[in-house]
Order: structure tokens, then C-alpha cells, then sequence
């Protein structure tokens, strides 16, 4: 079966989107307050949505490092200390993939096709907050595209209110024009890895 990837407003998959990375960041990240609602950022920025057959599989918020809800202080500031030339950023926020369809193949599309879609959007640069864990996954799958990735040392991000207790770091990627060789991909059994995408940010 084949997996979509698009910017999306269509209410059906949004809402889908929505109530997913609730479930996700409530279960996975024991947070049982936490709203997923629509925020003030998912209406100045993109949302880009991985379905199938009309169920949002998983998603991410691309949004304009000047838009963002949080505070972005010190996030901005880690632009200084990218080994790359970094002049429009963006921030990747709210990845939720549903458990029952994170594999390899999966992970690493909706990694190009942010990147695709974000430099398609203008930006040269997109920042991720995230744990050091997910961190890793990320460098491993966009350095299979050749994108590179650094997490930044040094940064003095401090999350507040429902996210002041968790482990953050801030990553960098630089983006560029990939070669995707389908706009679609077939899904693979799930890896026995259980992947945690929890951009906590």
C-alpha cells in the first residue's frame, strides 16, 4: 500500500494529525495534560501529513523560526553555531507517527520530504528541539539522504510549562533539494526498534 506525503488543511486528516501526537505525547512522553489540539502555530505554519487510504499515519509542523510558539531566544541564538551557512530557519515541531506504522522506510521519507518541502518553502535551515535519543535517529536517517545534521552543543534552551521536565536538545539540518525517487512510499513490516519521535517542542 501507498504512503502520501502533503501539506495539508484538509479537516479530516488535520483532526486525525491532532488527536495522534495528543496520544503520543500523553502516552510517550507522560505528559496527561497535554492538549493537541490546534495551536497558534499550526495556523501560520504547514502541516505535513503521511496517510494512507484517508488515515493520517503521521505528521509534522513546519513553521518560520519567527512564528513559533516557544520561546525562541536561545533556539535562534544555536543558529550562530552550525558549521553551515544557516539564513532563513524554520522549526520542525510535533512529529507524531502512529506506533503501528513507524518502520525504517517510513521514518526516513518523512525525513526528505520535510526537508523537500521545507526548502520548497523557502528555508535554507530547519531547528528541531528533541531528547538526545531521537536525536540520533534523526542524524542516522537524514544522513542516509546526505542532509547534514548536527546537534548543537552549549545551547541554553529552557522549555517551559508542560515540557520544563524533559531532556532537550537542539538540532540543526541543512537543507537542500533531494532526489526523492517516489512521492510515495510502501510501507515495510515494522522494525522490532520501537522508534519514539517525540519532538517535544
Amino acid at each position: 500500500m501507498s504512503i502520501k506525503f502533503e501539506i495539508t488543511r484538509a479537516p479530516e486528516l488535520l483532526e486525525q494529525y491532532f488527536q495522534l501526537r495528543e496520544n503520543c505525547y500523553r502516552k510517550e512522553l507522560n505528559l496527561p495534560d497535554f492538549d493537541g489540539s490546534e495551536e497558534p502555530s499550526d495556523k501560520v505554519g504547514h502541516i505535513l501529513i503521511a496517510s494512507r487510504k484517508g488515515r493520517c499515519l503521521g505528521g509534522a509542523r513546519i513553521v518560520a523560526a519567527n512564528q513559533a510558539d516557544i520561546d525562541l531566544v536561545s533556539c535562534t541564538s544555536s543558529i550562530g553555531k552550525v558549521s553551515f551557512r544557516a539564513g532563513k530557519p524554520c522549526l520542525w515541531e510535533r512529529l507524531s507517527v502512529a506506533p503501528d506504522a513507524r518502520c525504517d522506510d517510513l521514518l526516513q521519507f518523512f525525513c526528505g520530504h520535510l526537508v523537500n518541502t521545507s526548502w520548497e518553502l523557502g528555508y535554507d535551515c530547519a531547528l528541531m528541539v528533541s531528547s538526545s535519543k531521537n536525536a540520533r535517529y534523526y542524524r542516522r536517517f537524514h544522513s542516509r539522504w546526505g542532509v547534514p545534521f548536527e546537534t548543537l552543543s552549549g545551547t541554553s534552551f529552557q522549555p517551559k510549562g508542560t515540557f520544563a521536565e524533559l531532556e532537550h536538545v537542539v538540532s540543526a539540518a541543512r537543507l537542500q533539494p533531494l532526489a526523492l525517487s517516489e512521492q510515495v512510499v510502501t510501507q515495510a513490516p515494522p522494525l522490532a526498534v520501537n522508534y519514539q519521535n517525540r519532538l517535544a517542542a
